[in-house]
């Protein structure tokens, strides 16, 4: 159990990393929200084995370890944040975690579905990241701030 929480712990620490490094000076909030998308597809494309421990895997006893919490936390904040400025600007309309719910399980599940093997309908996932972060935007934006993401 420790040793699967240190691995969790490690995975959810890299990936944080790779989306506060992503939005490093990015103070625009809706390409702020695209480079998270961008670099939390790039890193479970490129570490597909650390984003299945992470999402897939579960722990009963992750509560009882508290660098597993801190870093899951850490990896959510970024995506959270993204929500918030969005709002804050007046982009987005709604209740900041549930917007940042709705851009996590967006871009989860293309994710999910392509290490999955199971974009084979005609659509990859290229195909699929952009329309879905558009829907999400436009779906929750201001009235006048809905327009594609850049």
């Amino acid at each position: 159990d420790e040793i699967f929480a240190s691995v969790r712990a490690a995975s959810f620490g890299r990936f944080a990393e790779s989306l506060e490094t992503a939005v490093e000076g990015i103070e625009d909030p809706r390409a702020r929200l695209k480079a998270l998308g961008d670099a939390y597809i790039a890193f479970a494309l490129a570490d597909p084995d650390a984003y299945r421990i992470m999402f897939e895997l579960h722990q009963d006893s992750a509560a009882e370890h508290p660098e597993l919490m801190r870093e899951g936390l850490r990896a959510w904040m970024p995506i959270r944040d993204g929500a918030a400025r969005a709002l804050e600007a007046g982009l987005l309309v709604g209740d900041v975690d549930t917007l940042a719910h709705l851009f996590w399980a967006g871009t989860h599940g293309i994710v999910s579905l392509e290490l999955a093997g199971k974009l084979t309908l005609g659509r990859g996932m290229r195909d699929l990241v952009e329309p879905m972060m558009n829907v999400l935007f436009n779906g929750s934006a201001a009235p006048a701030a809905a327009r594609e993401v850049p």
